[in-house]
């Protein structure tokens, strides 16, 4: 069946027509990977996302994609089992010769994450409900300025291996995005220099990366994966936690309902806790013809922002 939608998938437009840039037709699996690659490839690539405003946490590969992967050069997605079902399209299309990259593979292991132990600091999921990841690392590496450089440099790497009349171009832009996203940092940590507090609660597992970046310390998760509430106990073990801390801020997601963020900050008031909800965007997702390559730097340097205003 999805062979024959495929075929049917032929006969829409060609959307890799519409895209400007050379010859090579880079396919990237969600947002982050877009802003990577577009400001790796310039004018030499063609750039195309997969996702944009569905997330790649609950991502179902569709007869369109595979199309778009019969046509491109280079798939490059995250890994470590975040959108690893973004193969089904590779190995659909057809294309032999297509390159796959699982780009968050290419992070040295010692600066990647581990999955964060589901026996304390959390709420406690329902009965029945798997963990949100199964894989041995936390997947959420582009929140991670160190972790983003890395996959800056393997995408550079591939895209000259890929094109090699243009490597020299593309090593030149890759040098000059990393400078951009060091001095990104750099913004960060001056944002926040002095601020004593600095513990957060946060919506899910999804900010590991971004809070070592940037001197930060999660305490605690609402959700052991999106949209699945603490019981009782798991909502009482979050409110002694953020009392005994003193946590001040709940960090809560565009993507995801701020209800149990709102009963958390309801609970922690009743015990004479203020705590603020600040709004920090893990970027998974992007609006249909918003995202562009400027994007992950605008959405972090907002990010920061909100901790600077909200943090005490």
């Amino acid at each position: 069946m999805f062979l024959a939608l495929l075929n049917a998938g032929c006969s829409k437009p060609d959307r890799w027509k519409e895209v400007p840039g050379g010859r090579t037709k880079v396919l990237v699996s969600f947002p982050p990977l877009y802003c990577f690659a577009k400001n790796v490839a310039g004018e030499q690539a063609r750039v195309l996302s997969v996702l944009t405003t569905q997330g790649p946490h609950d991502y179902q590969p569709t007869a369109a994609e595979a199309v778009l992967a019969r046509e491109a050069n280079v798939l490059f997605y995250n890994g470590l089992e975040l959108d690893d079902v973004i193969l089904k399209i590779a190995n659909s299309s057809g294309n032999k010769n297509l390159v796959t990259v699982a780009v968050a593979e290419a992070i040295p292991k010692n600066q990647r994450l581990p999955m964060a132990a589901h026996d304390h600091a959390h709420g406690h999921a329902h009965a029945g409900h798997d963990h949100h990841h199964h894989g041995e690392f936390d997947p959420h590496v582009w929140l991670g300025i160190p972790q983003a450089i890395a996959m800056v440099e393997k995408i550079s790497a591939t895209l000259q291996t890929i094109d090699k009349a243009n490597e020299a171009k593309y090593a030149e832009r890759a040098a000059k995005y990393i400078d951009e996203l060091k001095a990104l940092q750099k913004y960060g940590k001056d944002k926040l220099a002095g601020k004593m507090n600095r513990k957060l609660v946060t919506m899910h597992e999804s900010l590991g990366y971004f809070a070592k970046s940037f001197d930060l310390d999660i305490v605690g998760s609402i959700q052991l994966r999106p949209n699945v509430d603490p019981d009782a106990a798991g909502m009482a073990n979050l409110v002694k936690i953020c009392k005994d801390k003193d946590v001040r801020v709940i960090a809560v997601e565009p993507q995801y309902p701020k209800g149990p963020a709102h009963t958390l900050q309801t609970e922690l008031a009743r015990h004479k806790l203020a705590v603020s909800l600040v709004e920090i965007d893990p970027f998974e997702t992007a609006e249909t013809g918003v995202l562009n390559e400027k994007m992950y730097i605008e959405v972090m340097k907002k990010n920061i922002d909100k901790l600077a205003k909200s943090l005490p």
